[in-house]
């Protein structure tokens, strides 16, 4: 189980480091990773988005076992291991976030 807890910042774009993982996914692949970005939480869907756009070529899946809607629409920094091979969803993301964790600050 992954415990949560909300982060309370504003930035507004997304982070420098989720740009990196976006462009360049096999180059973080088994990595831990700390990235901030907006978290969704909807029927098969629930993922880090870099921003608001819901672009899932600019998402990361999130392997959770609970729900966690209290977060839907919220940013988030997130930590947890990167999986570039696993897609998520229908194979429709960058990558998969494994032992997810929200970071509080």
């Amino acid at each position: 189980m992954i415990g949560l807890m909300l982060l309370g910042q504003s930035c507004s774009g997304g982070d420098t480091k989720f740009l990196q993982v976006i462009n360049s996914p096999d180059t973080f692949h088994r990595r831990e990773l700390e990235v901030s970005g907006i978290y969704h939480e909807r029927f098969e869907d629930v993922a880090i988005y870099l921003n608001r756009d819901n672009d899932k070529e600019k998402a990361i899946w999130l392997d959770i076992d609970d729900s966690h809607e209290e977060f839907d629409g919220k940013r988030i920094r997130l930590k947890g291991k990167f999986i570039a091979t696993d897609k998520g969803h229908l194979g429709e993301y960058i990558g998969t976030m494994r032992d997810a964790k929200i970071l509080e600050d």
